[in-house]
């Protein structure tokens, strides 16, 4: 929720931001107001013949200095009632959360997995999987298709860019997929 990239797309697209509950307020003064929805975990919002729900991850929010987890994180599953599509977020990974996922969406065409800041591992495990682990969410929800996202783009952790995309094809490699 980079906001200055939230007023370049809310003045160039006049979007309708979906959000998790409690980041309405963060984005106020982003954005027109009324653009905004909330979704709780497991809420589904019914958007131009979409359904979008949010799913838990794992994870936690903060913002600024004394609003730690005062609002929800997690990720979005895009439906239009026969195919899904996962947009996972900021998370790390929990194979029984991912595994769970997976039995509820059963016909995943397409997911979009983050990659990037996952290192020091001893720090960021708990919060953001690293390449390796994105083949294994990909496998246990069992996606169709997957995409590479979250990197390349902010410098947030130790790990370079390219380290992001050769840790990658490691683990294309590894796992055959």
């Amino acid at each position: 929720m980079d906001l200055d990239t939230v007023r370049i797309l809310d003045k160039k697209f006049a979007p309708t931001f979906m959000v998790p509950l409690g980041n309405k307020n963060i984005m106020q003064g982003c954005t027109n107001f009324s653009k905004i929805i909330e979704l709780d975990w497991d809420e589904v919002s019914i958007y131009k013949n979409l359904n979008i729900c949010l799913t838990p991850a794992k994870h936690w929010s903060s913002r600024y200095l004394l609003d730690y987890n005062k609002s929800l994180w997690g990720n979005f599953i895009v439906s239009n009632g026969n195919a899904q599509i996962c947009f996972f977020c900021d998370t790390g990974y929990d194979k029984k959360l991912f595994q769970s996922l997976g039995k509820r969406f059963t016909n995943i065409c397409a997911s979009m997995i983050p990659i990037g800041a996952y290192k020091p591992r001893q720090i960021m495990k708990e919060n953001h999987i690293n390449p390796d682990e994105a083949f294994l969410v990909h496998m246990d929800i069992k996606s169709k298709f997957s995409i590479a996202s979250h990197h390349g783009t902010f410098k947030l952790t130790n790990e370079s860019f390219a380290e992001q995309i050769n840790d990658f094809n490691a683990a294309k490699l590894k796992y055959g997929v």
